[in-house]
């Protein structure tokens, strides 16, 4: 699938739009359901996972996504691991709430996380790790 877009001249840049994103990023309970997946900063690291249920007001129970290496070296290809990866996550953790990765490949046991997705997360995290160094 291609979509297409057109900037109109005085149209914020895609990397102003993440920017402002990552400036004015809360995630608040509120904003997430069951079976919602979201972008997790672990261990000085982003991982995503599914939200399985809310634990309390600020925590949530997230069933993770194990990443697979791909020939790009991005992190977009997920597979679930063998033993469920499940953890309780504070509010606090949660970068940002994504769209469903798509099943790829023969089996389906492969899921493809939108590019689109990636950079958001990637900017987020990078902008959260700065935060904390500054």
């Amino acid at each position: 699938m291609v979509i297409q877009f057109t900037l109109k001249e005085d149209a914020p840049t895609k990397s102003k739009t993440i920017k402002q994103n990552t400036e004015n990023r809360k995630v608040t309970p509120h904003d997430l359901s069951d079976d919602d997946f979201v972008a997790v900063e672990y261990d000085k690291d982003w991982f995503v996972g599914k939200v399985m249920s809310k634990d309390n007001d600020d925590e949530f129970r997230i069933s993770f996504l194990r990443p697979t290496k791909t020939l790009t070296g991005r992190r977009e290809l997920f597979k679930w691991p063998e033993q469920p990866d499940i953890l309780d996550i504070g509010i606090d953790h949660i970068i940002c709430k994504v769209a469903a990765p798509s099943p790829v490949g023969k089996s389906g046991r492969s899921m493809l996380l939108c590019i689109d997705d990636v950079e958001k997360i990637e900017e987020c995290f990078s902008a959260l790790i700065s935060r904390e160094k500054g």
